[in-house]
């Protein structure tokens, strides 16, 4: 029989989530912009004696974010957009950033994250309220948002479809973040219905962030020059995500959203990133940062698990 609690929430409760959260993160994008908080930064900085440019990335440019979604800024500085990665140079300039923020009212510092690999200031923008994240490093981050920006304005029923699968997954744990997000990538091109990472940069002039290329996104580029169809009715590719992330081959494969296909990890050209990795799932530009590195094997044991009994259970008890 079928789950009843189960069953009403994908038919009744769930549309009504996902339109709503479909519309916050809307209104979100809309002003990733930012200007008043753009601003007030660069000015702060600018007085500080330093020559910056702000710029804003994640999930908020992506049009995937919730009201409590942290705000991803890049301070550009000295033209270091294009620049490799540098952390000891990050660590002084985000030093000097804290010295020179530290005292103005309309921010306050909640941590500072300065050993990580990439270090991050965590702040609070006090007017409004809103947590956000600061780094220094490089442009690629921005990049690499803007081209899944594109990839979820091509296909509106994506959006629909990352919306439940997170309201979803959580009932079960939490699998919400820049992961899932990867997830429902690749499997909507093994789908067909997202262009790999290659294709939309076919033709286009490339610039090098920290060795990897990055484009200026072509937006009039359609799902017609892509060669793709459009996605309808997002409910019908529920089972079909469980069932393809039920039966990966995972310690064979690594997952690059950049070739928008699976590729065997004896020929991969970076094994130091998944030799000890249970699942390997690769960014659109960055094909030697493994995301899956940061789920432990047992927690990806369990979502290969979940995902084999989903597709069961969504197979033979719901239906649209």
């Amino acid at each position: 029989m079928p789950n009843r609690k189960t069953e009403k929430f994908i038919n009744l409760k769930s549309p009504k989530l996902v339109e709503k959260a479909v519309l916050e993160a809307e209104m979100l994008k809309s002003m990733f912009n930012y200007t008043g908080i753009s601003a007030n930064l660069n000015t702060i900085l600018i007085n500080g004696g330093m020559s910056t440019k702000i710029h804003f990335y994640g999930s908020r440019v992506i049009g995937l974010a919730q009201k409590d979604s942290d705000l991803d800024i890049y301070i550009e500085y000295g033209d270091n957009f294009n620049s490799d990665k540098n952390v000891e140079r990050d660590r002084q300039v985000l030093e000097k950033i804290v010295s020179i923020i530290e005292n103005a009212v309309t921010w306050k510092i909640t941590a500072k994250i300065l050993t990580a690999s990439v270090p991050i200031l965590q702040v609070i923008y006090v007017p409004n309220n809103i947590k956000c994240d600061i780094s220094v490093s490089n442009g690629l981050g921005v990049a690499n948002s803007l081209m899944m920006a594109h990839l979820f304005n091509l296909q509106p029923e994506a959006k629909k479809f990352y919306q439940f699968m997170k309201i979803f997954l959580k009932r079960y744990r939490d699998f919400d973040g820049y992961l899932l997000k990867l997830l429902i990538i690749f499997f909507l091109q093994h789908e067909k219905l997202f262009p790999s990472g290659i294709k939309i940069q076919e033709n286009l002039p490339i610039t090098y962030i920290n060795g990897w290329p990055t484009v200026e996104i072509d937006a009039a580029r359609n799902l017609l020059y892509y060669g793709l169809n459009e996605m309808n009715g997002y409910k019908t590719y529920i089972p079909k995500f469980f069932e393809f992330y039920s039966k990966l081959e995972y310690p064979k494969y690594v997952m690059s959203t950049y070739e928008g296909k699976q590729l065997m990890r004896i020929n991969y050209e970076y094994p130091e990133e998944f030799e000890e990795h249970f699942l390997c799932i690769y960014g659109p530009i960055n094909r030697r940062h493994n995301i899956g590195k940061y789920l432990t094997k047992s927690s990806a044991e369990y979502f290969i698990k979940l995902c084999q009994s989903l597709e069961r259970e969504f197979i033979m008890k719901y239906k649209f």
